[in-house]
């Protein structure tokens, strides 16, 4: 048991250290190119209608859920540190609210396996599983319903 909780320790550290590492990265290439991107010609116009101004003032309202969010919702995680960068989100303000998303975050991936191992351990995944798959087929299968009856 402490030999594990050594290991975690440094395993911790790593995904924490490399999941900020890439946000800031993603963040910097919007801050750089963002700007370059809206002298084409394509988007000149929406930076000319005041889009971008509207979409500044709105980060500036709500960045930090949508940066706390993004971490949790597949696919949004760059698209969001990138625009965080184009917008122009002050560095240390970004840092910070990565800083807060990314530790639930590493929590949550350093608990889940071990909350899986220990149901293994017990048998109990062998439950788990078809139970999901079950109640995920009873789900899609009472969508299906209701989508046809509003048909």
């Amino acid at each position: 048991v402490i030999e594990r909780q050594l290991a975690l320790a440094p395993a911790a550290l790593g995904i924490f250290c490399g999941v900020l590492s890439a946000n800031l990265t993603f963040w910097l290439i919007g801050r750089v190119l963002g700007p370059a991107a809206f002298r084409l010609p394509g988007l000149r116009a929406a930076a000319k209608g005041g889009i971008l101004e509207k979409a500044r003032l709105q980060f500036d309202r709500s960045g930090f859920w949508a940066i706390f969010i993004s971490r949790f919702l597949p696919g949004t995680r760059i698209p969001v540190c990138t625009l965080a960068g184009i917008l122009g989100m002050s560095f240390p303000r970004y840092f910070l609210y990565s800083v807060i998303a990314i530790l639930p975050w590493t929590a949550l991936l350093l608990w889940i396996p071990d909350r899986i191992m220990e149901l293994a351990k017990w048998g109990a995944i062998w439950w788990l599983l078809p139970g999901v798959v079950v109640l995920g087929g009873l789900w899609w299968w009472r969508r299906r319903l209701v989508s046809k009856e509003a048909s």
